[in-house]
């Protein structure tokens, strides 16, 4: 069980990969173990091809990311609504994409904070004009019954927030959780001062 904790306390995310040529014997292996995951009425139905040609790994990449965007955009019907991401300071938002494909399809925007850290709470989220059950909720956005509230980081913000992703990609172990309490005020921005927000409109949160 300590083995299994330190695992998980220990573990990281891989985004970027080093250039060092992988054996095809170890592939095999890790192909047969992968074969042990559970299948819906054991039928395995799954097929591997290996491709370990740099040049055809990256064209078969560009490929199939050229077809998903094409296919998406050809069926906006797959989507209820378009994300709008937080992470945007003065001159730089990466939503001019989807904010043109939300203008064209009619479809309403939805704001995501991708928070990971307590001063990012409160900065980009979505007031949804429904009762609080799964059904209503999924109704209000497909009509568009929402509200975006959103407010751009300060350059020194994304800088801070760019040098801690570095950081961690270069020092990956993580430390232990610290106990932080969710309505501690850091900055004047996190769950706190989101609470006073909704609660000075009347609406209430949390028991």
């Amino acid at each position: 069980m300590a083995d299994f904790c330190e695992l998980l306390m220990e573990r990281r995310s891989i985004r970027d990969f080093d250039e060092t040529e992988v054996p095809l014997g170890l592939i095999r292996e890790i192909v047969k173990d992968s074969c042990l995951a559970p299948s819906s009425e054991n039928r395995q139905p799954w097929r591997f091809i290996i491709v370990n040609n740099k040049e055809w790994i990256r064209r078969l990449s560009n490929e199939s990311k050229k077809n998903l965007l094409l296919y998406l955009e050809k069926n906006p019907d797959l989507f209820d609504a378009v994300e709008y991401s937080g992470f945007l300071a003065p001159g730089l938002n990466f939503n001019r994409r989807g904010l043109k494909f939300a203008e064209r399809t009619g479809k309403p925007l939805l704001g995501f904070g991708d928070i990971h850290y307590l001063w990012q709470l409160g900065r980009t989220y979505t007031w949804i004009y429904a009762e609080p059950e799964i059904q209503s909720i999924l109704s209000a956005i497909r009509q568009g019954l929402v509200r975006i509230e959103t407010s751009p980081l300060s350059w020194p913000e994304a800088a801070w927030w760019w040098m801690t992703s570095l950081w961690r990609a270069v020092f990956p172990a993580n430390s232990p959780p610290g106990i932080v309490q969710s309505d501690k005020i850091e900055d004047g921005r996190c769950f706190g001062t989101a609470q006073k927000r909704m609660e000075s409109q009347g609406i209430h949160v949390g028991k």
